[in-house]
């Protein structure tokens, strides 16, 4: 496959970045959003499958020139592969208080190979496009 762009590429990186939840469409990745997932997934998103997601994305979109669509599809089955997990259903709630909740619904197997279902629920500021809290749930 030819590259659209063999220079690499460059994701800026740091903390609190005004309009990026976790990275986005945009090409930072804000670390403070990162670290509010779990460190292991708890059979959901992890902060590394976060963080695999976003460069797999960005990767994507600056060296081979795909769209915004079809690298998040490329981040998301990197993200699932890293968590070993399989990313399901999503809804959005806007909350009282105007935060938003992404509820996330994950599938992954036990050691015995039963499906396993864990709910992620993601609570953002949208005032300062910030992750606030990370709430996993295995049911």
């Amino acid at each position: 496959m030819e590259r659209a762009n063999d220079e690499g590429v460059t994701i800026p990186v740091g903390r609190g970045l005004p309009g990026v939840v976790v990275g986005g469409k945009t090409s930072g990745i804000d670390l403070d959003d990162i670290e509010q997932f779990p460190e292991d997934g708890e059979g959901a998103c992890s902060q590394g499958g976060a963080l695999v997601h976003e460069v797999v994305e960005q990767g994507a979109m600056q060296l081979d020139g795909e769209s915004y669509g079809t690298a998040h599809q490329l981040g998301l089955a990197a993200q699932d592969e890293y968590d070993n997990s399989e990313r399901g259903p999503e809804s959005t709630t806007v909350n009282p208080d105007g935060t938003i909740t992404r509820t996330t619904i994950y599938t992954s197997e036990d050691e015995d190979g039963n499906t396993v279902y864990t709910v992620q629920e993601v609570t953002i500021d949208q005032n300062t496009d910030q992750i606030i809290n990370v709430e996993t749930t295995q049911r």
